[in-house]
């Protein structure tokens, strides 16, 4: 494997682990236009890491999605066991290294804590801590849910982001 395709194997799995969450996340919320976009972004980075059968399980996702129609389930666990067993294949070549998500500092759990409180309550007064919230990594889908008063969505999000980052 030259040094080129080991970087983007290992680009792909950090970048990528999280993208069925995401991409679920924007499709229940009708963001078909952003969900649209994740898929064709998971199509283009499996064929750079030569990944057909993933390909193809993004491709007819994507496709379904540019018609403005929601993908079928079938085709949604498709995708799903697709990446998985392509992210575990990465993980078992060893090229990945340990540089995932840093643990949730004391502050960071207690944001978390106040959060859910908020949105367990639909307090919309959860808006406010969007810019604290913004400093954490991979709260992208989070906030827009918050921004859109999707507290049951956000609260699930947040549950993900809870085990990522290891808060009780």
């Amino acid at each position: 494997m030259t040094r080129e395709t080991v970087r983007y194997r290992r680009d792909f799995a950090k970048a990528q682990r999280y993208t069925i969450h995401d991409l679920r996340a924007e499709i229940a919320s009708n963001h078909l236009a952003t969900a649209h976009r994740i898929a064709h972004t998971l199509k283009s980075l499996a064929a750079l890491i030569d990944e057909e059968t993933l390909r193809e399980a993004s491709l007819k996702v994507e496709q379904t999605l540019r018609k403005k129609k929601l993908p079928k389930e079938p085709d949604m666990q498709a995708l799903e066991c697709e990446l998985d067993h392509v992210l575990a294949k990465i993980a078992a070549s060893g090229i990945l290294n340990d540089d995932g998500l840093p643990p949730a500092s004391d502050e960071q759990t207690a944001l978390f804590d106040r959060l859910e409180a908020l949105l367990i309550a639909s307090d919309a007064s959860c808006t406010q801590l969007i810019a604290e919230i913004e400093k954490i990594p991979e709260t992208k889908v989070l906030i827009r849910q918050i921004e859109l008063f999707a507290f049951k969505d956000a609260l699930v999000t947040l549950k993900v982001l809870r085990e990522l980052f290891g808060t009780p």
